[in-house]
């Protein structure tokens, strides 16, 4: 039998095969018949994987891309079988690897289907990501390590574990290697360290960041305070699990509001200071509009928000409203009593013991102070004007589509308009 009848005689009892496993009936098999069946499959589907990169390796070493003038092999490959360049070329550097004698048992170990190809990948980069300098035998001896290792764990957990690796091979060496890693790690994250914003025209800002990893735990950890009711008075987890609303968790959803919570909560006063102004956004509307809650106001930006939420954002830090007179002429450039004090907000959380909404659990570590009488209306900032209301009811109390109620025992009832 020549070389061509005897591929194309695997090529044919290979797809007769896999033609018989399409049209296989599974009713008639047991459970444990079933699950054997999916174990030899899938072993199966990743020896596959493994015949293939090295019959695409076979042609790569044939150069059957450059002699059409393709760019590279796997970009050939790709072009003939639809298949993505970038999965062409991970089959390659794959096999590339697989083909050196060095990874002959890991090879062997998916030629029989005992070690999957994501696994085998891992393996591979583990061993290339050790130091040049180290010695064969320990080099075999990872490589060994790893293959038991996989008879164990997934692909993910093999990558975790493949970080300790050096450690176990040689304790002494991992700890200089690692000090020199981090070191890396840490100078590009803060060298490389980004962040885009901007506006998407419907109301609304998206932006991405890259940060260093110990920025990005500080961060999620704000988030987190402001997000989880359970934090105390002090802003640290009380651990009282009472102050938690039944059936809360931790949703994309919460942590954009405590995002929103988190910035409008900074202390303006703790940014840095140019022309002797801490202001950190200036809020522009016309008197009558803040009075009656109706119209936009202007940031210092030039972008519009509603004079309804120009109303809210007067009771927070960091927001300065610039209210003008019917001749454009600036009234009054925020006031000098429009926020409550620290010592203020202490005794409206002794008195409400958190959001004064009727049915609300939210605890006061988590709430605004609010002004009963709209402080854009004049009124006065102290403890018998004020009240504090969670986030979520503090926009509601500021909206026109619902009623407020002053109940007997001080609490506020809301009520949609109808």
């Amino acid at each position: 039998m020549s070389a061509l009848q005897f591929h194309e005689d695997v090529t044919a009892r290979l797809d007769e095969a896999l033609t018989d496993l399409s049209a296989l009936p599974f009713s008639p098999l047991s459970n444990a018949e079933l699950e054997t069946l999916l174990k030899t499959v899938t072993g199966m589907s990743d020896r596959l994987q493994h015949a293939l990169g090295r019959v695409a390796t076979a042609a790569g070493e044939r150069e059957l891309g450059d002699r059409v003038g393709a760019s590279s092999t796997a970009h050939w490959w790709a072009r003939k079988t639809r298949l993505k360049s970038s999965d062409t070329r991970k089959h390659l550097a794959r096999s590339h690897h697989l083909e050196k004698p060095f990874f002959s048992p890991v090879a062997d170990a998916l030629s029989e289907g005992d070690l999957r190809t994501e696994q085998a990948d891992v393996i591979i980069r583990a061993i290339d990501e050790l130091p040049d300098d180290l010695e064969p035998a320990m080099l075999e001896k990872a490589r060994d390590h790893m293959l038991d290792l996989a008879t164990q764990f997934d692909a993910d957990e093999l990558r975790k574990l493949s970080k300790g690796l050096l450690e176990a091979l040689d304790p002494e060496r991992f700890e200089n290697e690692e000090e020199k890693r981090l070191q890396k790690e840490e100078e590009e994250a803060a060298a490389t360290a980004r962040i885009t914003i901007g506006n998407d025209g419907h109301g609304k800002v998206r932006g991405k960041f890259s940060i260093p990893e110990v920025h990005g735990e500080l961060f999620r950890s704000f988030l987190m305070k402001f997000a989880d009711p359970r934090r105390g008075d002090s802003g640290s987890d009380s651990g009282d699990d009472d102050d938690r609303p039944r059936n809360f968790s931790i949703t994309p959803e919460k942590l954009g509001q405590a995002f929103m919570e988190l910035i409008e909560s900074f202390p303006a006063d703790k940014l840095p200071s140019h022309a002797a102004s801490t202001v950190a956004v200036t809020v522009t509307i016309d008197f009558d509009r803040l009075k009656q809650g109706l119209g936009t106001a202007t940031l210092n930006n030039g972008h519009k928000i509603s004079a309804t939420e120009a109303r809210r954002l007067a009771c927070r830090a960091g927001m300065v409203p610039a209210v003008l007179d019917g001749k454009g002429e600036v009234l009054d450039l925020g006031r000098t009593r429009r926020l409550f004090s620290a010592s203020q907000f202490k005794a409206l959380a002794l008195r409400d013991k958190g959001c004064s909404v009727e049915g609300c659990a939210m605890p006061s570590s988590i709430c605004h102070a609010h002004h009963d009488d709209p402080w854009s209306r004049g009124g006065p900032t102290d403890l018998s004007n004020g009240r504090l209301l969670c986030p979520q009811h503090h926009r509601m109390v500021h909206n026109p589509r619902y009623d407020t109620k002053k109940l007997d025992d001080g609490k506020l009832k809301i009520v949609r308009r109808t």
